[in-house]
């Protein structure tokens, strides 16, 4: 893992990443619930290079149980049906 995280900075970076969280607020930070051991770095990489994130959540909420990842690093979010 920790070859493949680098690689994600050095020449495996993405321009655009899909990815779905589990809640988000209304500034744009994202909860990604139980399981966030991929996504954060995944954006994190795709933003260090000028990428495109966009997330797909679940639900938009008042008030998140925590911050996984910041809405500084989002473009944009959508929220599911």
């Amino acid at each position: 893992y920790l070859e493949l995280f680098g690689r994600y900075f050095l020449d495996l970076t993405p321009k655009v990443s899909l990815i779905c969280a589990y809640k988000a607020d209304r500034e744009g930070n994202l909860y990604t619930g139980f399981n966030t051991e991929d996504t954060p770095t995944i954006v994190e990489a795709t933003k260090f290079r000028q990428g495109i994130v966009i997330a797909q959540v679940n639900e938009i909420v008042d008030k998140l149980p925590r911050v996984d990842i910041p809405a500084d690093w989002i473009d944009a979010v959508v929220e599911s049906p």
